[in-house]
């Protein structure tokens, strides 16, 4: 469904955003 895929996409989202930062810092 839907809401399954969006809730699937978010959180691999947020943990790439989070990657990204962490890249971003070092």
């Amino acid at each position: 469904s839907i809401v399954g895929i969006v809730f699937g996409i978010l959180p691999a989202k947020s943990a790439a955003n989070k990657n990204l930062i962490d890249i971003l810092k070092s």
